[in-house]
Protein backbone atom coordinates (compact mmCIF):
# COMPACT_ATOMS: atom_id res chain seq x y z
CA UNK A 1 0.00 0.00 0.00
CA UNK A 2 1.28 3.44 -0.92
CA UNK A 3 1.85 5.42 2.30
CA UNK A 4 -0.68 8.24 2.62
CA UNK A 5 1.92 10.74 3.81
CA UNK A 6 3.85 10.74 0.52
CA UNK A 7 2.76 14.19 -0.59
CA UNK A 8 5.19 14.10 -3.52
CA UNK A 9 3.29 11.31 -5.29
CA UNK A 10 1.02 12.72 -7.97
CA UNK A 11 0.36 9.73 -10.22
CA UNK A 12 0.11 5.95 -9.80
CA UNK A 13 0.13 4.01 -13.10
CA UNK A 14 -0.97 0.45 -12.33
CA UNK A 15 -0.34 -2.08 -15.10
CA UNK A 16 -2.98 -4.56 -13.91
CA UNK A 17 -6.63 -4.17 -12.88
CA UNK A 18 -7.28 -4.12 -9.15
CA UNK A 19 -5.76 -1.13 -7.36
CA UNK A 20 -7.08 -2.04 -3.90
CA UNK A 21 -4.12 -2.76 -1.69
CA UNK A 22 -1.98 -0.45 -3.82
CA UNK A 23 -3.63 2.88 -3.11
CA UNK A 24 -6.40 3.90 -0.72
CA UNK A 25 -9.54 5.92 -1.22
CA UNK A 26 -7.78 8.71 0.65
CA UNK A 27 -5.14 9.00 -2.08
CA UNK A 28 -7.83 9.62 -4.69
CA UNK A 29 -9.58 12.10 -2.42
CA UNK A 30 -6.26 13.98 -2.25
CA UNK A 31 -6.23 14.18 -6.08
CA UNK A 32 -3.57 11.56 -6.69
CA UNK A 33 -4.17 10.43 -10.29
CA UNK A 34 -4.57 6.66 -10.55
CA UNK A 35 -4.96 4.55 -13.69
CA UNK A 36 -5.14 0.81 -14.37
CA UNK A 37 -5.40 -1.41 -17.43
CA UNK A 38 -8.93 -0.22 -18.09
CA UNK A 39 -10.71 -2.38 -20.63
CA UNK A 40 -7.59 -4.04 -22.04
CA UNK A 41 -8.60 -7.54 -20.96
CA UNK A 42 -12.40 -7.27 -20.95
CA UNK A 43 -12.84 -9.30 -24.12
CA UNK A 44 -10.39 -11.94 -22.88
CA UNK A 45 -12.32 -12.49 -19.65
CA UNK A 46 -15.69 -12.51 -21.43
CA UNK A 47 -14.34 -15.09 -23.86
CA UNK A 48 -13.13 -17.22 -20.94
CA UNK A 49 -16.59 -17.01 -19.36
CA UNK A 50 -18.15 -18.24 -22.61
CA UNK A 51 -15.61 -21.07 -22.80
CA UNK A 52 -16.38 -22.15 -19.23
CA UNK A 53 -20.11 -22.13 -19.98
CA UNK A 54 -19.67 -24.28 -23.08
CA UNK A 55 -17.10 -26.56 -21.45
CA UNK A 56 -19.43 -27.20 -18.55
CA UNK A 57 -22.48 -27.81 -20.72
CA UNK A 58 -20.56 -30.12 -23.09
CA UNK A 59 -18.59 -31.81 -20.26
CA UNK A 60 -15.29 -31.32 -22.11
CA UNK A 61 -13.14 -31.80 -19.00
CA UNK A 62 -14.89 -35.08 -18.16
CA UNK A 63 -14.30 -36.34 -21.71
CA UNK A 64 -10.65 -35.28 -21.50
CA UNK A 65 -10.24 -37.36 -18.36
CA UNK A 66 -11.98 -40.37 -19.90
CA UNK A 67 -10.16 -40.26 -23.23
CA UNK A 68 -6.67 -39.04 -22.22
CA UNK A 69 -6.21 -40.62 -18.79
CA UNK A 70 -8.59 -43.58 -18.71
CA UNK A 71 -8.37 -44.11 -22.50
CA UNK A 72 -12.07 -44.88 -22.79
CA UNK A 73 -14.53 -44.20 -25.60
CA UNK A 74 -17.64 -42.66 -23.97
CA UNK A 75 -20.97 -43.72 -25.40
CA UNK A 76 -24.34 -41.93 -25.41
CA UNK A 77 -26.21 -40.62 -23.60
CA UNK A 78 -23.37 -38.18 -22.88
CA UNK A 79 -25.19 -35.90 -20.42
CA UNK A 80 -24.39 -32.86 -22.54
CA UNK A 81 -26.49 -29.72 -22.99
CA UNK A 82 -26.67 -26.75 -25.35
CA UNK A 83 -26.34 -23.01 -24.79
CA UNK A 84 -28.83 -22.12 -27.51
CA UNK A 85 -32.06 -20.54 -26.25
CA UNK A 86 -31.09 -20.87 -22.58
CA UNK A 87 -31.82 -18.43 -19.77
CA UNK A 88 -28.51 -16.88 -18.71
CA UNK A 89 -28.23 -14.69 -15.62
CA UNK A 90 -25.25 -12.42 -14.99
CA UNK A 91 -24.50 -11.18 -11.48
CA UNK A 92 -22.61 -7.93 -11.99
CA UNK A 93 -22.91 -5.68 -15.00
CA UNK A 94 -19.59 -3.99 -15.61
CA UNK A 95 -17.74 -3.85 -18.91
CA UNK A 96 -16.83 -7.56 -18.92
CA UNK A 97 -20.44 -8.59 -18.35
CA UNK A 98 -21.55 -6.31 -21.18
CA UNK A 99 -18.98 -7.88 -23.52
CA UNK A 100 -20.23 -11.32 -22.52
CA UNK A 101 -23.75 -10.27 -23.52
CA UNK A 102 -22.47 -9.59 -27.04
CA UNK A 103 -20.81 -13.01 -27.20
CA UNK A 104 -24.04 -14.70 -26.07
CA UNK A 105 -26.24 -13.12 -28.76
CA UNK A 106 -25.52 -15.70 -31.51
CA UNK A 107 -26.79 -18.37 -29.11
CA UNK A 108 -30.18 -16.62 -28.80
CA UNK A 109 -29.67 -16.68 -25.04
CA UNK A 110 -32.28 -14.92 -22.94
CA UNK A 111 -30.01 -12.77 -20.78
CA UNK A 112 -30.93 -11.05 -17.54
CA UNK A 113 -28.64 -9.38 -15.01
CA UNK A 114 -28.52 -7.87 -11.56
CA UNK A 115 -26.07 -5.47 -9.95
CA UNK A 116 -26.77 -2.90 -7.27
CA UNK A 117 -25.85 0.62 -8.27
CA UNK A 118 -25.78 0.13 -12.03
CA UNK A 119 -28.11 2.68 -13.70
CA UNK A 120 -31.21 1.33 -15.43
CA UNK A 121 -30.11 2.91 -18.70
CA UNK A 122 -27.06 0.60 -18.87
CA UNK A 123 -29.30 -2.47 -18.89
CA UNK A 124 -31.63 -0.82 -21.39
CA UNK A 125 -28.80 0.15 -23.73
CA UNK A 126 -27.60 -3.47 -23.75
CA UNK A 127 -31.15 -4.79 -24.20
CA UNK A 128 -30.76 -6.94 -21.12
CA UNK A 129 -33.59 -7.61 -18.68
CA UNK A 130 -32.88 -6.29 -15.19
CA UNK A 131 -33.78 -8.82 -12.49
CA UNK A 132 -35.76 -7.40 -9.59
CA UNK A 133 -33.39 -8.98 -7.06
CA UNK A 134 -30.38 -11.25 -6.81
CA UNK A 135 -32.67 -14.02 -5.55
CA UNK A 136 -34.83 -13.68 -8.65
CA UNK A 137 -31.75 -13.82 -10.89
CA UNK A 138 -30.67 -17.12 -9.33
CA UNK A 139 -34.17 -18.53 -9.30
CA UNK A 140 -34.87 -17.82 -12.97
CA UNK A 141 -31.47 -18.68 -14.52
CA UNK A 142 -30.47 -21.96 -16.10
CA UNK A 143 -26.90 -20.66 -16.35
CA UNK A 144 -25.59 -18.16 -13.78
CA UNK A 145 -22.37 -16.26 -14.45
CA UNK A 146 -20.70 -14.53 -11.50
CA UNK A 147 -19.05 -11.24 -12.52
CA UNK A 148 -19.80 -8.94 -9.60
CA UNK A 149 -17.05 -6.83 -8.02
CA UNK A 150 -15.77 -7.99 -4.64
CA UNK A 151 -16.54 -5.32 -2.05
CA UNK A 152 -17.33 -5.42 1.69
CA UNK A 153 -21.01 -5.61 0.68
CA UNK A 154 -20.64 -8.49 -1.81
CA UNK A 155 -18.28 -10.76 0.16
CA UNK A 156 -20.01 -14.13 0.53
CA UNK A 157 -23.14 -12.78 -1.14
CA UNK A 158 -23.56 -16.03 -3.06
CA UNK A 159 -24.35 -18.23 -0.07
CA UNK A 160 -25.87 -21.70 0.19
CA UNK A 161 -29.44 -20.39 0.26
CA UNK A 162 -28.93 -18.52 -3.02
CA UNK A 163 -27.06 -21.37 -4.67
CA UNK A 164 -29.97 -23.67 -3.87
CA UNK A 165 -32.30 -21.29 -5.70
CA UNK A 166 -30.67 -22.55 -8.90
CA UNK A 167 -32.74 -25.35 -10.36
CA UNK A 168 -31.30 -28.91 -10.45
CA UNK A 169 -29.05 -29.29 -13.48
CA UNK A 170 -28.25 -25.57 -13.66
CA UNK A 171 -24.75 -24.30 -14.40
CA UNK A 172 -22.84 -21.92 -12.10
CA UNK A 173 -19.80 -20.11 -13.54
CA UNK A 174 -17.49 -17.83 -11.55
CA UNK A 175 -15.03 -15.59 -13.39
CA UNK A 176 -15.43 -12.74 -10.89
CA UNK A 177 -13.81 -13.30 -7.50
CA UNK A 178 -13.67 -16.34 -5.27
CA UNK A 179 -14.63 -14.30 -2.21
CA UNK A 180 -18.09 -13.65 -3.64
CA UNK A 181 -19.07 -17.27 -3.07
CA UNK A 182 -19.43 -19.50 -0.02
CA UNK A 183 -17.04 -22.09 -1.43
CA UNK A 184 -17.76 -24.87 1.10
CA UNK A 185 -21.48 -24.55 0.31
CA UNK A 186 -20.77 -24.61 -3.43
CA UNK A 187 -18.65 -27.74 -2.92
CA UNK A 188 -21.42 -29.48 -0.96
CA UNK A 189 -23.99 -28.76 -3.67
CA UNK A 190 -21.59 -29.87 -6.40
CA UNK A 191 -21.01 -33.14 -4.51
CA UNK A 192 -24.76 -33.74 -4.54
CA UNK A 193 -24.58 -33.72 -8.35
CA UNK A 194 -27.36 -31.15 -8.66
CA UNK A 195 -25.23 -28.41 -10.20
CA UNK A 196 -22.70 -28.01 -12.98
CA UNK A 197 -19.88 -25.80 -11.73
CA UNK A 198 -17.17 -23.99 -13.73
CA UNK A 199 -14.62 -21.87 -11.88
CA UNK A 200 -11.68 -19.63 -12.74
CA UNK A 201 -11.39 -18.02 -9.28
CA UNK A 202 -11.28 -19.42 -5.76
CA UNK A 203 -11.37 -18.45 -2.11
CA UNK A 204 -7.72 -19.52 -1.80
CA UNK A 205 -5.34 -19.34 -4.75
CA UNK A 206 -3.60 -21.43 -5.91
CA UNK A 207 -6.38 -23.94 -5.31
CA UNK A 208 -5.01 -26.46 -2.78
CA UNK A 209 -4.23 -29.90 -4.20
CA UNK A 210 -6.48 -31.36 -1.51
CA UNK A 211 -9.49 -29.21 -2.46
CA UNK A 212 -12.68 -31.29 -2.67
CA UNK A 213 -13.56 -29.32 -5.80
CA UNK A 214 -10.94 -31.33 -7.67
CA UNK A 215 -11.72 -34.59 -9.44
CA UNK A 216 -15.46 -34.13 -9.85
CA UNK A 217 -17.03 -34.86 -13.27
CA UNK A 218 -19.47 -31.96 -12.91
CA UNK A 219 -16.82 -29.37 -11.94
CA UNK A 220 -14.69 -27.58 -14.54
CA UNK A 221 -11.61 -25.82 -13.15
CA UNK A 222 -9.40 -23.11 -14.69
CA UNK A 223 -6.26 -21.79 -12.89
CA UNK A 224 -7.35 -18.11 -12.76
CA UNK A 225 -6.33 -17.66 -16.38
CA UNK A 226 -9.42 -15.84 -17.65
CA UNK A 227 -7.46 -12.80 -18.70
CA UNK A 228 -5.28 -11.62 -20.14
CA UNK A 229 -4.13 -14.23 -22.63
CA UNK A 230 -0.35 -14.42 -23.08
CA UNK A 231 -0.24 -11.75 -25.78
CA UNK A 232 -2.41 -9.52 -23.63
CA UNK A 233 0.40 -8.76 -21.18
CA UNK A 234 2.24 -6.82 -23.88
CA UNK A 235 -1.00 -5.01 -24.71
CA UNK A 236 -1.45 -4.03 -21.06
CA UNK A 237 2.15 -2.85 -20.81
CA UNK A 238 1.80 -0.73 -23.94
CA UNK A 239 -1.37 0.81 -22.51
CA UNK A 240 0.43 1.72 -19.28
CA UNK A 241 3.40 3.20 -21.15
CA UNK A 242 1.04 5.28 -23.28
CA UNK A 243 -0.57 6.62 -20.11
CA UNK A 244 2.85 7.55 -18.71
CA UNK A 245 3.60 9.45 -21.90
CA UNK A 246 0.25 11.26 -21.64
CA UNK A 247 1.04 12.20 -18.04
CA UNK A 248 4.44 13.60 -18.98
CA UNK A 249 2.84 15.59 -21.82
CA UNK A 250 0.09 16.83 -19.47
CA UNK A 251 -2.57 15.15 -21.60
CA UNK A 252 -5.77 13.48 -20.31
CA UNK A 253 -5.18 9.99 -18.93
CA UNK A 254 -7.15 6.91 -19.92
CA UNK A 255 -8.72 4.35 -17.55
CA UNK A 256 -8.70 6.77 -14.65
CA UNK A 257 -9.71 5.27 -11.31
CA UNK A 258 -11.89 7.95 -9.70
CA UNK A 259 -13.86 7.57 -6.48
CA UNK A 260 -16.83 5.94 -8.22
CA UNK A 261 -14.60 3.39 -9.95
CA UNK A 262 -12.64 2.76 -6.74
CA UNK A 263 -15.79 2.11 -4.71
CA UNK A 264 -17.02 -0.49 -7.24
CA UNK A 265 -13.65 -2.06 -7.83
CA UNK A 266 -12.52 -5.47 -6.60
Amino acid sequence: MLPENLSSVNYVCHVAGSIRGKVSRRHIERNVSVTNWGDCVGEDVAEAALLLILSSLRRSHAFAQLMHVERQWPRPPFGTETLFDRRVGIHGFGSIARKLVTLLRPFRAKVSAFSDGVPDRIFENCEVAQAASLDELFRESEILVELEALTPVTVGQVDERRLRLLRPGATFVNVGRGGLVDEPALTRIAEEGQLRVALDVYAVEPLPASSPLRGKPNVTLFPHCGGPVDAGYTRCGDFALANLERYLRHEPLQAVVDLEVFDRST
